[in-house]
């Protein structure tokens, strides 16, 4: 469905055509509050970032003196089981300020399409597994991909309005930020390439050995992917 998508996006990165585009910043936008108060998380947030390459760190009046870049703040949300002053998710809000915000100027119709499936469609696995095979239990795998989002690179031109700061740094998100409003739907293009692989296969596709040539069930919701097998064979292991 989104074939020309991925392969769009794997070779030049995702590209968005703004409605109504800001115009460039003259200074940055201020953190907000959270980011404050949790900035040793924030600056080790941003170091992984710039390490990986998803982050573009530049001294702030070089940056600002390309008179190209659109600022939004950053803030900060604790993780589960951490400590927040030590590691926390970052989050770009891009929808401050209001009307003005990236999201806001963003083009629902320049997005992909993104339709989730019914999770009634696993209660139908359930049920039609258990009846065709009574007697044997029914497992389920669940994984999220790790930071999905940051995985799926941003053109140049959309990279620029993805800028915050820090101190005297200006911060350029060169993957998909948490935050903004397309990065759902550009993800979805690749999750459903993901599921879509997966229920190509099946025991025999992956071992000439198996004779079982039923293909997988495969489930995908934003970054979370489901396997709902029946533990017979070696099925469970090659799915």
């Amino acid at each position: 469905m989104h074939r020309r998508t991925v392969v769009d996006v794997a070779t030049g990165g995702v590209h968005h055509q703004f409605s109504s585009p800001r115009d460039p910043d003259d200074e940055p936008a201020r953190n907000h509050t959270s980011a404050r108060s949790y900035d040793k998380a924030l600056v080790r947030s941003l170091a992984e970032g710039q390490a990986s390459g998803t982050y573009l760190v530049i001294n702030l009046p070089a940056a600002l003196s390309w008179s190209e870049l659109r600022f939004s703040p950053f803030g900060c949300v604790p993780k589960k089981n951490t400590d927040p002053q030590e590691e926390a998710r970052l989050i770009h809000d891009m929808s401050y300020p209001g009307e003005m915000s990236t999201n806001a100027s963003s083009t629902p119709t320049d997005l992909p399409d993104l339709a989730f499936e019914s999770v009634r469609r696993i209660a139908q696995r359930i049920e039609d597994l258990t009846r065709r095979y009574p007697l044997r239990p029914v497992k389920m795998l669940k994984g999220d991909v790790k930071t999905a989002f940051r995985l799926i690179p941003v053109a140049p031109s959309l990279a620029a309005h993805f800028a915050g700061s820090c101190g005297d740094l200006a911060i350029i998100d060169m993957a998909l930020p948490f935050g903004w409003t397309g990065s759902p739907a550009h993800y979805g293009a690749f999750g459903g390439a993901i599921s879509f692989l997966v229920a190509r296969e099946s025991p025999s596709s992956l071992d000439p050995s198996e004779c079982d040539d039923e293909p997988f069930f495969s489930f995908v919701w934003v970054d979370d992917h489901i396997l709902l097998e029946v533990d017979r064979d070696n099925r469970l292991i090659l799915a």
